[in-house]
């Protein structure tokens, strides 16, 4: 039997591990949350961060693991990584995913191999993201190996700048920020899973991605499937990660991109994870597409996955045209009294996952680490997905004491 070494061991990825499970594979997870309730699904669990890169190589050649996957875990990619060179496994090249996992690397290598990417600036005080701002105007700030949106904030001439500052340096584990000219877009933002294999990007799933704004303008709460940009740029959209990938060498893997179109009608990728996306959206592709995302991310990390074996058991002809996901989460702080689900909206939902519970402390919802929960819906008309998703509160109401 071969082993499949988890990283992780969220609500969000057991499906995941089930999935592996059921392709016959030995599965083990680590994490340092012992309670994550994940790990009651797996066959063998330890208790060690997987951001822990020495350690967690250490479990992989204890176990002599046939596989290694960072499932819809950023912090978590390049462990995976790290121990897949390590130990001679299928993964993506090191040094490739150090430059996908810290955001400016990424921006660097942008701008050294003639691709698209806005203006930035690497910043280590609040007089540098001053002076960016007064030279640019409106502008994102990231640390840069967060994950999950967490201390990303838009920034003008207006903002409280030493505050935003202060707390983006909260989400970054090696203490480096990036700033970035704001790019206005076009349509909505892209949010895709794309599939290499043997170098070649044999699959996108692309869908839209969705803001609260009361909440914060960068955090997603919802992706749509299908997307509703123009298809010729989607198709340069592909075509620029592919270039990417092969510039950085990578054979094997899933990967969550974030792209957008500027009003210019520019193709801009803004991230490339080195891993599936969250919020179970290899799930979501999987029943839109048809298209096994799942058992091709999970067998292309453990075996010799070709393009050929692709052409069967991947694909089937049952998809739902109209899915989303959305994220469960409140616009203030607060205690948890209810949360309520119309009859409007019960119908759509195929999937739902409630975290917390009655009497909970909850937060206003400013990252990925706020969700309060998650639903996939399906819909009727793409017309009913975008209603509903734009008008979630009126259909699921979040009410606190």
């Amino acid at each position: 039997m071969k082993k499949l070494l988890f990283l992780g061991g969220s609500d969000i990825q057991i499906p995941g591990i089930n999935y592996a499970k059921q392709l016959g594979y030995y599965v083990i997870t680590c994490d340092y949350l012992p309670n994550n309730p994940g790990h009651k699904f797996s066959d063998k669990y330890y208790n060690v961060s997987t951001t822990d890169l020495d350690a967690v190589l250490e479990i992989a050649k204890k176990e002599n693991i046939d596989g290694i996957t960072a499932y819809a875990s950023d912090p978590a990619a390049l462990t995976a990584s790290y121990v897949s060179k390590e130990m001679g496994l299928r993964g993506v090249p090191f040094e490739s995913a150090k430059i996908l996992s810290n955001k400016d690397d990424f921006r660097v290598f942008m701008e050294e191999n003639g691709f698209k990417h806005p203006s930035y600036k690497k910043v280590n005080s609040i007089q540098d993201v001053k002076d960016f701002v007064k030279e640019h105007g409106k502008s994102i700030i990231k640390p840069v190996d967060s994950s999950g949106s967490k201390g990303i904030t838009i920034i003008d001439s207006d903002s409280d700048v030493e505050s935003i500052y202060e707390e983006s340096m909260k989400y970054t584990r090696n203490g480096r920020l990036v700033i970035e000219k704001f790019i206005e877009k076009l349509g909505d933002q892209i949010c895709g899973d794309v599939v290499v294999v043997e170098g070649k990007l044999v699959f996108a799933g692309h869908g839209n991605v969705h803001f609260d704004k009361v909440c914060d303008p960068v955090t997603p709460c919802s992706i749509t499937l299908p997307y509703n940009n123009d298809v010729k740029k989607v198709e340069e959209l592909n075509n620029i990660l592919q270039d990417i990938f092969s510039k950085l060498n990578i054979e094997h893997g899933t990967f969550n991109i974030d792209a957008l179109i500027d009003t210019n009608g520019d193709v801009y990728v803004v991230e490339i994870g080195a891993r599936n996306g969250g919020n179970l959206f290899t799930e979501l592709i999987k029943k839109n597409s048809g298209f096994d995302i799942v058992k091709a991310t999970l067998v292309n990390a453990v075996e010799n996955l070709t393009i050929k074996d692709l052409n069967k058991g991947y694909t089937d002809n049952n998809k739902t045209p109209y899915c989303s996901h959305y994220v469960i989460h409140s616009k203030h702080n607060g205690i948890l009294e209810d949360i309520e689900f119309t009859n409007e909206i019960s119908g759509n939902i195929f999937y739902r996952n409630i975290k917390v519970n009655k009497g909970d402390k909850v937060s206003k919802f400013t990252g990925s680490n706020k969700r309060m929960g998650l639903c996939l819906l399906e819909y009727e008309s793409y017309d009913e997905m975008i209603e509903k998703v734009s008008n979630f509160d009126k259909y699921v109401k979040v009410k606190l004491k």
